[in-house]
């Protein structure tokens, strides 16, 4: 019995920060221990008397009564908010708008934050009482009480958002939420306790209600989900560039599209195609209000269409020093679940290739245009479209996939898409006049004029209703450009254009055309059921009463959960995090290695540059003696060493943004990594190429030039040479991520490399400089890197030889050093600052660049 019970204990105090430092005090008894303990106590007393003040206990009770009478009026407040939300019809009204800026959880649950604050009142005041009298056991009990209540309250506050996804559940992230319901479920007996709901809750907590809720791109890419995409009454209001003028872009517009349909997005420029689509796949909206429902399956949610849909868009980004193959294996690799084998992932890539044939051109580089050849325009198509498709999405979307593309290419794209289409997928694309074999492809179209709906239906049922409107299309005529013509706002004719298309689009909305587009919008949100919105006031208390059961439920589970395993639970929950962080880490790694090897304007040419500057340079001060007249001329060959390492590596990776940050944007907001993955694994792509050059202009020039011919000194030559390389380097980095554009990067560098070129130590000594303009040898790698050489190649000579007459004769290496007021000592202090300043550089960069991705959102 003994052993358990102390077994018991060992187990207790391994999950309590104030449990162990019990045990601690109790075991430790010596004389130290307790001079220890006594001081503890005293710094203890010390911060309950900064914290209480010198104040009676009357005193500190009447403010703990007023905190707590703060307290209730604050719950008493957020009773009287959710009786108005959920009883008074205009506070019924309002929830639509309130749910749609602050979130349904908020709104719809804001009296368990009423529940948490009356449970919190009495822990306070017991807090503020518990704390007078612990005081006696030391600022470390204080402490560890600090850390238990943290523990307990990150907890709640854990439990609090997991039960927030199971009720909100429209994101990806939220699945997590929605598996735990479930898994709550299956566990009722564990806990005896039953959710007391009824058939409606139910439904909502099991995702049996709709059925986008269950998918995924984290499940299986195996099996396709077909859904319905509808909008209502959609509006969407901008501003004017450069004024303050609000401008409405969409007008009150409604349509949908059915699972297996191919949708052309169709208009004259400026008709609000893009912007539809935008608003659709829920991206590129900012500065934009959009009024109106977007929904899949009959119900609204939001940003979590993207986690299944994907969106084509017009420029095709790619890396085209990788083949076609590789490009896929990559994306597979960071989109697919790292729960699927790699061999599964190759699987489906094949399963991609052959479906939108890509076979003949996949071991063939995607290129690069005015670098190196590589696949067709019609292929590069065909490839973004195997990018998205990968995950096997349920809706796609396509922002002018013909455009650049001849006639052939143009309809075997759209062919494609109409294969993938008739496989179950909802596919949405805007197009640009397309060709009338094009045109009949698609199975349905939407023509849009200055805002609003001209037509949705099929294209043999546009011809009819535009020849019933008194526009009808010649024989001879290409029917979308017709189309399209006779909906165009025309310069100069601007005001009868407009009248035209008003009466065109109120002869629409008029039309059977119209009303069966409504019907089967209103038909697809019946079917997916009426939003909780709607529920009438009689039903909320039944709903918040079983609710709070549920909420006390899953938090008693996670409690328990917690308490027995902790440290596996968070083990298993880091774990996650880093596996996933590591895997893109290492994909993007191996992505930039191969492009910088295949590159040409990186690798080859930057060797090739550094081997002729390497012999120019050694030829230039071949054989430099180290009397008084080689002493200048061997500090410029140093000088110039650091130079040569500077500006090739400055200037060649500045295009490290310029380049990269629209693929960036892309596949970061498409999910595939952050941006840390990438801002890492790239930068640390440059470190061999920007190291194995700076060693072939060490290696040749070094002894060319007559430096200390000993091992020792060269070896670390090359160390200060890639230390000076990868300062230069971060430096660059950090310009392309912070400037907002390549040649404003490459105007701020210029001037930035004269200043700290000019106090590196050559031009005016830096012992020397005015106060004013001395800090700037402190962010000066020309500064670290002249000195370092300098004492690597001086610091051991201790003769040099005096010519007859010599005016100032410098007589060994240290008064060599002293005269440019360089210090020996600091040569690996050198070493240590340059690379403190890549290490600020770079994360300088890192910053920069996180805040430019975040802001293109």
């Amino acid at each position: 019995m003994r052993q358990t019970v102390a077994e018991s204990w060992s187990w207790l105090i391994g999950y309590s920060a104030v449990l162990k430092r019990l045990d601690e005090k109790a075991k430790r008894t010596s004389r130290s221990d307790l001079c220890k303990h006594a001081i503890d106590a005293l710094l203890g007393w010390i911060v309950v008397s900064a914290v209480l003040g010198y104040r009676s206990s009357a005193a500190i009770d009447k403010e703990v009564r007023q905190v707590s009478g703060q307290l209730q009026l604050l719950i008493s407040s957020l009773e009287k908010l959710i009786d108005w939300l959920m009883g008074n019809p205009a506070g019924l009204k309002l929830n639509k708008p309130l749910n749609h800026t602050l979130g349904h959880f908020f709104l719809y649950h804001i009296y368990l934050w009423r529940t948490y604050l009356t449970f919190l009142n009495p822990a306070l005041e017991a807090g503020l009482v518990l704390l007078r009298w612990i005081s006696l056991l030391g600022v470390s009990m204080q402490i560890a009480l600090v850390v238990d209540f943290v523990a307990v309250f990150t907890l709640h506050i854990y439990c609090f958002h997991v039960y927030a996804a199971s009720h909100r559940n429209t994101s990806g992230s939220n699945l997590i939420g929605h598996s735990l319901i479930n898994d709550e479920k299956k566990h009722k007996s564990e806990t005896s306790v039953l959710l007391d709901t009824d058939d409606e809750d139910d439904d909502a907590m099991s995702g049996k209600r709709s059925n986008y809720r269950t998918i995924s791109r984290a499940s299986s890419v195996a099996q396709l989900h077909p859904v319905s995409l509808t909008w209502e009454n959609l509006s969407v209001f901008g501003r004017r560039q450069g004024s303050k003028e609000r401008v409405q872009i969409l007008r009150d517009i409604t349509g949908g599209v059915s699972p297996g349909q191919l949708v052309a997005l169709m208009g004259a420029s400026g008709a609000g195609k893009t912007t539809l689509l935008n608003t659709l796949v829920q991206r590129n909206l900012k500065g934009l209000e959009v009024n109106g429902r977007v929904c899949v399956n009959g119900e609204e949610i939001g940003r979590a269409i993207t986690s299944l849909s994907a969106y084509v868009q017009q420029d095709d980004l790619f890396i085209g020093t990788l083949t076609v193959r590789e490009h896929l294996i990559f994306q597979a690799t960071l989109r697919l679940p790292r729960s699927m084998s790699a061999s599964a992932k190759r699987r489906r890539v094949d399963e991609v290739i052959s479906e939108l044939g890509l076979r003949k051109c996949q071991h063939t580089r995607i290129g690069i245009p005015g670098v190196c050849r590589g696949i067709s325009g019609g292929e590069t198509k065909r490839l973004a479209f195997a990018s998205e498709i990968l995950t096997n999405p349920s809706i796609l979307f396509c922002d002018e996939p013909t455009t650049g593309l001849d006639s052939f290419m143009a309809e075997s794209v759209v062919n494609v898409l109409r294969r993938l289409a008739h496989s179950g997928k909802t596919i949405v694309c805007t197009i640009h006049q397309p060709a009338s074999e094009i045109y009949a492809l698609f199975d349905r179209v939407y023509f849009l004029a200055d805002g609003r709906s001209a037509f949705f239906g099929s294209n043999e049922d546009a011809l009819d209703f535009f020849s019933n409107v008194g526009y009808q299309c010649p024989q001879d005529f290409n029917p979308a450009d017709f189309l399209i013509h006779t909906l165009a706002i025309l310069p100069n004719e601007e005001e009868e254009c407009r009248q035209r298309v008003a009466a065109i689009c109120d002869e629409y909305d008029r039309s059977e055309y119209a009303l069966s587009v409504e019907k089967m919008v209103r038909e697809t949100v019946s079917d997916g059921g009426a939003s909780q919105l709607s529920s009438s006031p009689t039903d909320q208390p039944r709903y918040r009463a079983s609710a709070l059961l549920q909420f006390w439920t899953l938090l008693r589970r996670a409690m328990i959960d917690n308490w027995r395993n902790p440290r596996l639970a968070r083990a298993k929950i880091m774990q996650k995090i880093i596996m996933g962080a590591l895997l893109q880490f290492w994909t993007l790694l191996r992505r930039a290695m191969i492009d910088n090897w295949r590159n040409p304007r990186l690798a080859r040419a930057k060797i090739m540059q550094k081997i002729i500057m390497g012999l120019f340079v050694g030829l230039l001060y071949l054989n430099t003696p180290d009397g008084q007249t080689g002493i200048a001329n061997i500090n410029g060959a140093l000088f110039y060493l650091v130079s040569e390492f500077t500006y090739p590596a400055l200037f060649g990776i500045m295009h490290f943004m310029p380049d990269d940050y629209p693929l960036i944007v892309r596949e970061h907001h498409n999910g595939m990594y952050s941006v840390g993955a990438y801002y890492v694994s790239k930068a640390l792509s440059y470190v061999p190429l920007f190291s194995v050059d700076g060693v072939i202009l060490t290696a040749i020039s070094y002894f060319m030039i007559g430096l200390r011919p000993t091992v020792d000194a060269f070896l670390l030559a090359l160390l200060i040479g890639i230390c000076i390389e990868q300062s230069s380097m971060a430096c660059g980095v950090m310009l392309s991520t912070v400037a907002p554009s390549f040649p404003i990067a490459i105007s701020i560098a210029g001037p930035f490399l004269t200043l700290i070129s000019l106090t590196g130590g050559l031009y005016a000594n830096v012992g020397m400089l005015p106060v004013y303009i001395s800090w700037m040898q402190y962010v000066s790698w020309f500064r670290y890197g002249f000195e370092a050489l300098a004492v690597n190649q001086w610091h051991a000579v201790e003769n040099i030889t005096c010519a007859i007459g010599d005016l100032t004769c410098l007589t060994s290496g240290d008064e060599v050093l002293a005269s440019y007021s360089f210090d020996p000592a600091f040569l690996w202090r050198d070493i240590g600052l340059m690379a403190a300043l890549a290490v600020a550089f770079y994360t300088i960069g890192f910053v920069g660049l996180a805040v430019r991705v975040y802001r293109s959102r």
